[in-house]
Formats: C-alpha cells, sequence, structure tokens
C-alpha cells in the first residue's frame, strides 16, 4: 500500500480551516503522517492536532509570502523526517473531496516526480496543492527553495500582482523533475472545486 503523507501551512486565524481539511483528508488514509508549518503564538487555544508534526515558523506574514515560505517550511519540516512515500501538500483550506479523482492521481505519480495544476491562460504552475514522490530530485528542489522576505520579491503575474507561483515555477522548471500537469481554464480558476479531486474553500483570512 502506498504511504501518504500529508503537509499543510497554517496561520493562527486559519486553524480551524485546517482542522476542517484534515477531517476531510482522513477518509483517504486515517493512519497518515501529518507535518504542519504553523505561523502564530506558541499558545494559541486550538493549536492541539493529535498525531501531528508541528514546527513553529513564527509571527504570521503577509498572504503571498506566508502561502510561499509556508509551503517551503512544512515541506522540508517533514523531509527532516520522511525518507520516502506520496506527499500531499496542500495549504491549511485545501482538502480531497473526491476520492476517485484521487486514486487517479496515485496512479499518474507512479511515473512522474510531481503532479500540480497549470492555469491555461499563465506560464506559472500553482502550489496550492502538490501531489509528490519523495526522491533525489524532489529533494534536492524542495531543499533549493529559498524564503523570501517581501511579496517584492516575487515576480508579478500577467496583471502585475506579485506572484509567488511564479517564484515555484522558476525552481520546478530548473529542477530536471517530471511532472504531470492538470491543466484548467477559467471556469475552474483557483477556489471552489478544483479539476484533480481536491476543493479550496472560498474566501480567506487575511
Amino acid at each position: 500500500m502506498t504511504k501518504i503523507i500529508f503537509c499543510h501551512n497554517v496561520i493562527e486565524q486559519s486553524l480551524n480551516r485546517l482542522k476542517v481539511t484534515l477531517e476531510k483528508n482522513s477518509v483517504v488514509n486515517h493512519a497518515s503522517p501529518i507535518y504542519i508549518a504553523y505561523y502564530g503564538p506558541r499558545n494559541a487555544t486550538n493549536l492541539a492536532i493529535t498525531g501531528a508534526k508541528i514546527k513553529f515558523c513564527g509571527p504570521v506574514q503577509t498572504h503571498e509570502v506566508g502561502a510561499f515560505n509556508g509551503m517551503v517550511q512544512t515541506i522540508n519540516h517533514m523531509l527532516d523526517h520522511e525518507h520516502e512515500g506520496v506527499v500531499v501538500f496542500s495549504h491549511d483550506d485545501v482538502y480531497i473531496n473526491n476520492k476517485e479523482l484521487f486514486k487517479k492521481n496515485l496512479d499518474i505519480i507512479k511515473d512522474y516526480d510531481l503532479i500540480v495544476r497549470h492555469p491555461s491562460w499563465c506560464s506559472y504552475y500553482m502550489f496550492d496543492s502538490l501531489i509528490f514522490n519523495i526522491n533525489k530530485k524532489t529533494t534536492r528542489m524542495f531543499r533549493s527553495i529559498q524564503k523570501v522576505t517581501s511579496r517584492n520579491k516575487f515576480p508579478v503575474d500577467v496583471v502585475g500582482h506579485p506572484c509567488p507561483e511564479g517564484e515555484f515555477t522558476k525552481y520546478l522548471l530548473n529542477s530536471g523533475c517530471t511532472f504531470y500537469k492538470h491543466a484548467y481554464g477559467v471556469d475552474v480558476g483557483t477556489q471552489g472545486n478544483q479539476n484533480h479531486g481536491f476543493y479550496h474553500m472560498l474566501g480567506r483570512c487575511i
């Protein structure tokens, strides 16, 4: 049976959302290891998450910076402990909502290093949810990603906004990793039902 490992990033204001995500994901594999990068005070009253390995990463950051750095922090936190398996990374508010599509991803990942989402109107790849094998190439890529200190460090997207996905794409394309892309159009978008078995909760906390 494939070992599935879950990784998430979360801020204090989104802890309740994360708990919904963990509950939804548990239908796939209740015994999966869980790694969390947490931004906020250590004494948060609802931080206790049974069985999760939590890394404290400091104060809450702005949305783009926190999303990018949280992805880097939680995946590298996981790589400090795990050496094989299929990793499912998602933000605190992105959960598996279609088991059949998720199972198809588990078949697809047997032939690739990563699975990513790709908006058809852009050149970048998304990282709100990622599926990847732990191997030399993916480990080298994630270990090489540098955290950022300001949203102004990101490239800009098609409408001129700072784009953490563009920064992630730079590392992905230079990694030598093979990846399968789930392409989607404007009818799918970023939030709500996604085209590969995940759901991105509407709205955000910051």
